[in-house]
């Protein structure tokens, strides 16, 4: 499998002909020097933009707020151990000794995968009605309160 590099890149890095030869190929035309042309005024404007500076991007508090939330969000979920309970489900119900057969193992943990898609189908119907915030904060309370 190849992939070529993107034309974006290509022209970044003073490679015009090639970045023209590769929309030409994605294309399939032969005239691309629009393309070009706004690929190179993407580049320009963005050069110029002062948001390409993680010191500058991270000055503003609303963004360093909302890349905090996003880091603690994910953290929590982690910490949560749901991955390695959805990984491990069928171990760790051959291990309870409810069931003896590899059909019924594989049954439970068939059933827990389903509960979780449902789940997942119930919360994208709730963040449209109840909204993120409610959603997110109901639900950190939830795991605060069944992990500890």
């Amino acid at each position: 499998l190849f992939l070529s590099e993107s034309p974006r890149w290509l022209i970044v890095n003073n490679y015009i002909d090639i970045a023209t030869l590769t929309l030409q190929k994605l294309r399939d035309r032969i005239d691309v020097r629009q393309e070009i042309s706004d690929i190179l005024l993407s580049i320009h404007l963005t050069s110029n933009s002062t948001t390409n500076h993680y010191k500058e991007m991270y000055s503003n508090i609303l963004i360093r707020r909302a890349v905090i939330l996003g880091c603690v969000l994910q953290a929590a979920q982690q910490l949560s151990g749901i991955n390695a309970i959805m990984y491990y489900s069928t171990v760790i119900v051959s291990y309870t000794g409810f069931v003896s057969t590899q059909q019924a193992i594989i049954l439970l943990s068939s059933c827990l995968s389903f509960f979780n898609f449902f789940g997942s189908i119930v919360s994208l119907y709730l963040v449209d009605k109840v909204g993120r915030r409610q959603l997110v904060l109901s639900s950190l309370l939830g795991i605060i309160v069944l992990l500890t």
